[in-house]
């Protein structure tokens, strides 16, 4: 049960800056752990990423625009046993 004087709007800027923070990768060995944490924190706050603010919402669409390029990428380099069709 929430407290009498708890404020929605503090808790969304509360969690907003944590996923903002696990926005910033600076290292590609935290982007595959930060994309996940983004989501467990939004899951266990039972918000949806369109509750953050547009900055937010911008960084974390931006990671997940380059995790779906990677994911490509990895699924064609990762497939060379496959045929080689020849024309």
């Amino acid at each position: 049960m929430l407290p009498k004087n708890f404020k929605k709007e503090t808790f969304n800027k509360s969690v907003d800056k944590i996923v903002s923070l696990l926005a910033k990768v600076d290292k590609i060995e935290e982007f595959f752990e930060n994309i996940q944490r983004i989501y467990e924190v939004l899951e266990i706050q039972g918000l949806l990423l369109s509750n953050l603010s547009h900055e937010t919402q911008k960084r974390v669409r931006q990671l997940e625009r380059f995790y779906k390029h990677k994911e490509i990428v990895q699924r064609v380099f990762l497939n060379e046993d496959d045929e080689i069709p020849s024309y």
